[in-house]
Formats: C-alpha cells, sequence, structure tokens
C-alpha cells in the first residue's frame, strides 16, 4: 500500500480535513502543506500528533516509517503545545493500560504497570503481534535492566516469542526492538507500536 486516507485536525480543535496521503512522503513537507492548507501562518512552528499511539511524529520520517495507516487521525500542534499534547496522551494510555489484552500475558492486561509492545509485521496489518510486561516502578524508570544482559530471563522469554512467532530473527534485531521499546517505557508511553520499517 502506497497510499492512505487520513484525517488532519488542528489541536483542541473540531474541523476535520481528510486527505489521500503518500506513505513515502515526509512528515514534515506533509505538515508544512496542511498548514497552509488550513491558513496558519507559514512561520508558525507544528508538529504532527498521531492519536492512535499518542505520539509526537518525527518529522524527519515518512509516514511509513512513522506507522502511519489507514484512516488515521493525525493532529497539528503548536510547538508551544507539544509538551502538553504528549502529557494528555501519555496519560490517556496510562488509564487504559488496564483494560489491554494479551495472547502472551493475560494476567498483565489488570495491571496498572503493563506496558504493550505492538509489532505490525505487514504493511497490510493483517499480521500483528502482541507482548506485554509488567513493571514495578524501578523498571518503570530503568526499563533497559529489566531485560538485562544476554542472560536476562526475561529478555530470552522475548526472544523465544519472537522467534516462536516469526522463526529465524537476529539478535541485532531484537536488540534493536528493545531499545526502541525501552526508551518509549521511559518515557511513560504505555504502548509501542513498530511499522515493519521500524522492524
Amino acid at each position: 500500500m502506497n497510499e492512505a486516507q487520513v484525517s488532519f485536525r488542528k489541536y483542541k480543535d473540531v474541523a476535520e480535513m481528510s486527505k489521500t496521503i503518500s506513505l513515502d512522503f515526509r512528515v514534515r513537507e506533509a505538515c508544512e502543506a496542511i498548514q497552509a492548507l488550513m491558513g496558519l501562518p507559514e512561520n508558525d512552528f507544528y508538529k504532527l500528533g498521531l492519536t492512535r499511539t499518542g505520539k509526537v511524529l518525527d518529522e524527519y520520517l515518512t509516514f511509513r516509517e512513522a506507522g502511519v495507516q489507514q484512516n488515521d487521525l493525525l493532529i497539528l500542534i503548536p510547538g508551544q503545545k507539544i509538551q502538553e499534547w504528549k502529557a494528555q496522551y501519555s496519560s490517556n494510555f496510562k488509564s487504559n493500560g488496564s483494560a489491554l489484552k494479551s495472547e502472551n500475558s493475560k494476567e498483565a492486561s489488570t495491571k496498572e504497570n503493563a506496558y504493550k509492545l505492538y509489532l505490525n509485521v505487514s504493511e497490510s496489518s493483517e499480521k500483528a503481534l502482541e507482548y506485554f510486561v509488567s513493571l514495578n516502578e524501578f523498571y518503570e524508570n530503568h526499563p533497559e535492566n529489566f531485560f538485562g544482559d544476554c542472560d536476562s530471563k526475561e529478555k530470552k522469554k522475548f526472544e523465544d516469542f519472537l522467534r516462536n512467532s516469526l522463526g529465524k530473527v537476529s539478535d541485532t534485531k531484537i536488540n534493536r526492538i528493545l531499545k526502541v521499546w525501552c526508551e518509549e517505557i521511559s518515557q511513560g508511553y504505555r504502548i509501542t507500536e513498530l511499522s515493519p520499517n521500524q522492524l
């Protein structure tokens, strides 16, 4: 899939603008184009937030690399409101964390300190994997210590889960996935979603 129908909305506004975008279009360029279409001053600084994940998109990525999908809602956020938006969505994901379901850890979904990794392993979104961990306060602040070194029991469980689900997966790829997930956990995100281009 090279295109997707998505909607854009200005932060704290209700009016939406639907557009068909190329997934290979860079986020920064698209943000500037939508800013102009909405009649916003070109000198004002905005970023795009993805409501499905609560993330502010990296402006140097393409929409495909940023994990944007069909029917997503993107919010045009003024520079001075970015931290406010992040805090709002981080809070939303924390409050929803206890309601999440998982094949590998149904019990974890009932706990407030559950963190979910969602791996979209095909561009069509038809094949996806979910993995949960439940962290105490220390590991929430230092998630990299939860998985520890190569002898870590938790890391071994994660490796086995990926290889049983996907077949042969390199140590380099596993470490890359864990690095991104740990970074997002330390920033307060309850849900981390990775697209095929990020795996």
